[in-house]
C-alpha cells in the first residue's frame, strides 16, 4: 500500500474514531458549538487530503456533508433528527469507502446522487418535503422524505482503520509481547538457579537482569494497552436508532472510557456490549408511556460503566427500566427446553437469573431485527469466558437491570500464587485470590456440611469450599497436617479452596493448553516454571462451576444456619515498627506485601523511592525505628488508591487476626487514626488517608 494512503487512513482513523458519537451527542445539544466544530473538522480533513490522492467520489461525499455542517454552524440549519440522520448517512458511506480503500487500495465503485440529492436538500432556501427553510421538521402528520427511503445501506463489513489500525504495527506488538514472555521464562530460571547456591557471584547479576526484564516486561504491556472507550464507538448510534424505531426516549451516560486494559481484550468486548446496550434498549427500557404510569422520568436511561478493581477491570451496564421477571425466565427455559422443570424449581432467583445466558434462551414475545432470535447473551458469556473473564447480572423488578463483566488487564503475563496439591503443582492468577487462610486437620474436619456443600464461617459469612485435590482426582496421599485455604473471588462468587501448600508468587506467562485437555473446563492455560516443569493453570470460576459450588447455592441455604451474636470483626494486619511496638491497619486496605532489598532502593532529594511495576514508588517509615540499612531487606506494605500509590516500610509483618476494630483513645500525631485493643493488646492503627494525601501533595519526606 502506498504510504500517502497509509498515512490518510491513519489519520482518517482518527477523526472518525469519535464521529458516530459526536454527532448523536449534538442532537442531544444543537448549541454545543465546539462539538459541531469538531464534526466539522473531522469531516474538512479527510475532504483536504482526497484531492492529491484523486479520491473523488469521497471527496464528493464529503465535501457536500461539509456544506450540510455550515449550514448548521450558521444557524441557517437547525440540528433536528432529520439533518442528524442525514448527516449520519453520509458518515456511514465515508466510512465504507474508507473500508473498500483499506482492503482494495482503490475507492469503489458506486452511484451516491441519491445520497448527494438528500444532502443538498439541506443547502436550499426554498422549502423541501417535509423540512423547512430553517431545518425545522414538519408536523407529525408529514410524510417521510422519498429520497431517504430508497437510499442503499452500505454493508460495513469491517472497517480496519477505525477499529485495528495503530501507527505500530500490531504484529510486531504481539512479537514484542511474546519475546518478553520468552525473556520472563528465562528470568525465572535464573533467578531458581542463583537461589540454591549461597553467595553466588551471580546473584547480584540476576537480580538486576530481572529488574530490567520486569520494567521491560511493563513497557510492552503498555504498548497493547488501550482506552477500553475504544470499544464503545458504534454504542450511541445504536440506542440512538433503537430509540427512534421504538419510539422511546433513551439516555446513554458512559463512565471510565479511559480505562485502559489490553488490546486483545478491547476486541473481545465489542460484541458482549452491543449485545448487552442492544438488550437494555429493546427489552429493558419501557415505552414513554408506561414509564409516566410507572412514575419513571419519560426518558429511560443506560449507564455504562468502566473502572480497576483488583488487577481487573469492570465493566457495568446498567438500565432502569423493567427488569427482568425471574417468574418468565422459569416459565419459559422450561417451554424451550433450555433446563428441566424439577432443575428450574430447585433454582434460587440468583441461579435463575443465570438462566438468560443460556443458548437458545429468549423472552421476547415476537422476533424482530432487534432481538427475539435467542442469540445474544450466550455470546456475551462464550465470548468473556474465552478471555478469562466472568460474567454476572443481577435485576430488581420494575427497577432495572446490571449486566457486571469482570475481565483482566492482560493475557500474555500475570502475578500468580503457586500452590501444591498430593504433590503436584498449579497456579493460581493473583487478582482471583483474596486471602490465604491456615487450617488444621481439626479445623477442616469440623467444616459445617447442609445440602452436601461444605462450609467455612469467614467473619459471619458462609463461604462455600473445594477441595482441589478432589476435584481434579488426584492419587491419594497422607493427608497433611496443616493445610491452606485459598479464599478466591469469580465476579459476585466468593469460595474458598484447600490446597495443600502455598509454594511461592510468581509472574508467569500463559500458555494455550493442548487440544486433549481442552475440555477440561477448570483451566486457564498452563505455564513453564524455572526449573523446567509445566504448570497448570486454574481457572476458580470454572473449578467453582465444575465442582457445583457457588454463592447463590449457599445463599439459598443460609437460613438454615443461625447468625452469630458477635460483633462484626475485620481482618487486621499487624506489623512491626521496631522493637515491640506493633500498629495494625484494616487488611481491606492493602495492596501487595513486598520485600524490597536495600539495593534497589533510590534516594529522592529527603524521599525514598524504589521502581516498582513501571514506576516510581515513594516509601515511608512506619517509625523512627525502621531504616533503610546496607544489606538488609526491607518488609513493604503497598496501598493504592486510583493512579496513587506508596509504600510504608515496616521492620516486619506480625499477623493478620479477626478483631472487631473500635477505636478507644483518639489519635495523638498524624498518621495515626487511634489506638484500638487488637488481639488482646493496645495497638496503634494507622491513618492511611493521611498518607494518601501527603503522597498526593508531593508532601513526604
Amino acid at each position: 500500500m502506498d504510504d500517502l494512503l497509509k498515512d490518510f487512513l491513519a489519520e482518517s482513523a482518527e477523526n472518525l474514531a469519535q464521529l458516530d458519537h459526536n454527532v448523536v451527542e449534538l442532537e442531544r445539544d444543537p448549541s454545543n458549538a465546539s462539538l459541531l466544530n469538531s464534526i466539522f473538522r473531522a469531516i474538512h480533513t479527510i475532504k483536504g487530503a482526497c484531492g492529491f490522492l484523486g479520491l473523488s467520489r469521497l471527496e464528493t461525499v464529503s465535501h457536500t456533508a461539509e456544506s450540510v455542517l455550515e449550514q448548521l454552524r450558521s444557524g441557517a440549519v437547525k440540528a433536528d433528527p432529520d439533518v442528524i440522520s442525514d448527516i449520519l448517512r453520509a458518515v456511514d458511506l465515508i466510512k465504507f469507502i474508507l473500508a473498500e480503500l483499506e482492503s482494495h487500495q482503490v475507492e469503489p465503485p458506486g452511484d451516491d446522487s441519491l445520497l448527494i440529492a438528500l444532502l443538498e436538500q439541506w443547502l436550499s432556501p426554498v422549502a423541501v418535503p417535509g423540512i423547512t427553510a430553517t431545518g425545522d421538521s414538519a408536523s407529525a402528520g408529514a410524510e417521510p422524505n422519498p429520497l431517504a427511503a430508497s437510499l442503499p445501506v452500505p454493508q460495513i463489513e469491517q472497517l480496519a482503520p477505525i477499529n485495528a489500525s495503530l501507527r505500530v504495527n500490531i504484529t510486531l506488538l504481539d512479537s514484542l509481547m511474546n519475546l518478553a514472555g520468552e525473556l520472563v521464562l528465562n528470568r525465572n530460571q535464573l533467578l531458581e538457579m542463583a537461589a540454591r547456591e549461597d553467595d553466588s557471584p551471580f546473584a547480584m547479576p540476576v537480580q538486576q537482569l530481572s529488574r530490567i526484564t520486569a520494567e521491560l516486561q511493563s513497557a510492552i504491556m503498555k504498548t497493547r494497552m488501550q482506552p477500553v472507550g475504544s470499544a464503545w464507538g458504534k454504542l450511541p448510534r445504536i440506542v440512538r436508532d433503537i430509540a427512534r424505531e421504538t419510539g422511546k426516549k433513551i439516555e446513554l451516560d458512559m463512565k471510565g472510557a479511559a480505562t485502559e486494559m489490553d488490546r486483545q481484550l478491547v476486541q473481545a468486548l465489542q460484541d458482549p456490549l452491543t449485545h448487552m446496550v442492544r438488550n437494555s434498549a429493546d427489552h429493558g427500557i419501557e415505552p414513554v408511556e408506561l414509564r409516566r404510569a410507572l412514575g419513571k422520568p419519560p426518558v429511560g436511561r443506560i449507564v455504562l460503566n468502566a473502572y480497576h478493581e483488583g488487577g481487573h477491570v469492570i465493566v457495568e451496564i446498567t438500565d432502569d427500566g423493567k427488569g427482568i421477571d425471574v417468574a418468565e425466565v422459569r416459565r419459559v427455559a422450561i417451554e424451550r427446553g433450555v433446563a428441566r422443570r424439577e432443575v428450574v424449581d430447585a433454582m434460587s432467583d440468583c441461579q435463575a437469573l443465570r438462566l438468560v445466558f443460556e443458548p437458545g434462551f429468549s423472552t421476547a414475545a415476537s422476533v424482530t431485527h432487534l432481538s427475539g432470535r435467542g442469540v445474544g447473551m450466550d455470546v456475551v458469556r462464550s465470548n468473556i469466558e474465552h478471555v478469562g473473564g466472568a460474567v454476572d447480572i443481577t435485576s430488581v423488578r420494575d427497577g432495572g437491570c446490571t449486566v457486571r463483566i469482570r475481565l483482566p488487564l492482560t493475557l500474555a503475563i500475570i502475578s500468580s500464587l503457586i500452590v501444591s496439591a498430593r504433590g503436584e503443582l498449579f497456579a493460581f492468577p493473583q487478582a482471583s485470590v483474596l486471602e490465604l487462610i491456615r487450617l488444621s486437620a481439626d479445623e477442616i474436619s469440623h467444616f459445617d456440611i447442609l445440602h452436601n456443600v461444605r462450609l467455612f464461617r469467614l467473619r459471619n459469612e458462609l463461604v462455600p469450599v473445594i477441595d482441589l485435590a478432589n476435584a481434579l482426582s488426584l492419587p491419594e496421599q497422607e493427608p497433611s497436617a496443616v493445610t491452606t485455604l485459598v479464599i478466591c473471588q469469580a465476579g459476585a462468587a466468593r469460595f474458598g479452596i484447600i490446597v495443600d501448600e502455598v509454594v511461592d508468587t510468581q509472574e508467569i506467562v500463559v500458555k494455550p493448553i493442548g487440544r486433549l485437555t481442552r475440555s477440561v473446563r477448570c483451566y486457564a492455560g498452563c505455564t513453564i516454571l524455572g526449573d523446567g516443569r509445566v504448570v497448570m493453570i486454574i481457572d476458580p470460576a470454572a473449578l467453582a462451576m465444575r465442582s457445583g459450588t457457588e454463592t447463590s447455592t449457599v445463599a439459598s441455604i443460609a437460613a438454615d444456619i443461625p447468625e452469630s451474636p458477635a460483633l462484626k470483626q475485620d481482618s487486621l494486619l499487624l506489623f512491626g515498627v521496631g522493637g515491640d511496638a506493633v500498629q495494625a491497619v484494616p487488611l481491606s486496605l492493602v495492596a501487595r506485601l513486598e520485600e524490597i532489598p536495600f539495593e534497589r532502593i533510590e534516594s529522592a532529594g529527603e524521599s525514598h523511592v524504589v521502581q516498582y511495576r513501571g514506576s516510581l514508588l515513594p516509601l515511608i517509615p512506619a517509625g523512627p525505628s525502621v531504616t533503610f540499612t546496607s544489606g538488609r531487606t526491607n518488609s513493604v506494605i503497598v496501598f493504592n488508591e486510583g493512579s496513587s500509590s506508596f509504600g510504608i516500610a515496616v521492620s516486619d509483618i506480625r499477623d493478620i487476626v479477626e478483631d472487631v476494630l473500635n477505636l478507644e483513645l483518639l489519635a495523638v500525631r498524624p498518621g495515626i487514626l487511634g489506638t484500638a485493643v487488637i488481639a488482646g493488646a493496645a495497638t496503634e492503627v494507622l491513618d492511611v488517608a493521611y498518607y494518601m494525601k501527603q503522597v498526593r501533595g508531593g508532601q513526604i519526606s
